[in-house]
């Protein structure tokens, strides 16, 4: 293929760069642990976009849903970092590295990386950013992480969720929590920091199942940024071997 721009999101191989690589129950590179091939064919992203800072929202994170195999960032000529959790979210903190106006984003994309290693299993070896990437802007308090517990009762005639909350900063968080038909259940409001958690009980809860996926909904919000958890009520066991 000729040198050209290459569509995000993408894979290579889709594209006529590179070449298709398929194996199952074992490695696709030799084994040289840790170390991996030195012919690592690579891509090279370069695109630019403009940012205009604003004081409600002082954190941007820069967000990659996925890249193959591994990656590494920067911007504005500064690196940034790096990341090899292909099939899951990469989060970096730029705030540091932007300017008002135009910015530059580069990424090399290298084939083959460590994490190739836990990979035998049956799959085409697909490499690229091959997933949506954004910019994030957020709070400076905010809602980092959290954690949604069940305890259902042994008869299912109830349901207690506890959330735990792993915050920056900290401020007042409201909680809500919504049946799977929309109605609001239960509202909480407190002075939330790393640590806190957020509790209701549920009376006759809808359970989830393949045939009846009811799912109820959390949010979280924060310093004016909400985030939304479907959650669904369901308790997996094992009993007699079944």
């Amino acid at each position: 293929a000729e040198l050209g721009n290459i569509d995000v999101p993408g894979c290579w191989q889709t594209q006529g760069y590179d070449n298709y690589h398929y194996v199952g129950a074992k490695h696709i590179i030799p084994i040289d642990l840790p170390y991996v091939p030195a012919d690592n064919p690579c891509g090279t992203y370069v695109t630019e976009f403009d940012f205009d800072a604003q004081a409600a929202v002082p954190v941007t994170e820069l967000v990659f849903e996925g890249v193959d195999s591994c990656f590494y960032v920067w911007v504005n000529g500064r690196f940034v970092g790096y990341s090899e959790v292909s099939h899951a979210i990469s989060m970096f903190d730029i705030s540091a590295y932007l300017k008002d106006g135009k910015n530059r984003l580069a990424v090399l994309n290298l084939k083959w990386s460590t994490g190739t290693y836990f990979e035998i299993q049956d799959k085409w070896r697909m490499t690229g950013i091959f997933r949506d990437v954004y910019l994030l802007r957020r709070p400076e308090n905010r809602l980092e992480d959290f954690y949604v517990h069940q305890q259902i009762a042994e008869d299912y005639s109830s349901a207690h969720l506890k959330t735990d909350l792993t915050l920056i900063g900290s401020g007042e968080l409201t909680a809500r929590l919504y049946a799977p038909d929309g109605a609001l259940l239960a509202e909480q409001k407190l002075l939330a920091e790393t640590g806190s958690s957020v509790e209701f009980d549920i009376a006759a809860p809808a359970l989830w199942s393949a045939e009846s996926p009811a799912l109820y909904t959390l949010t979280l919000e924060l310093s004016g940024e909400s985030i939304a958890q479907k959650i669904g009520v369901r308790k997996i066991s094992w009993k007699d071997g079944i």
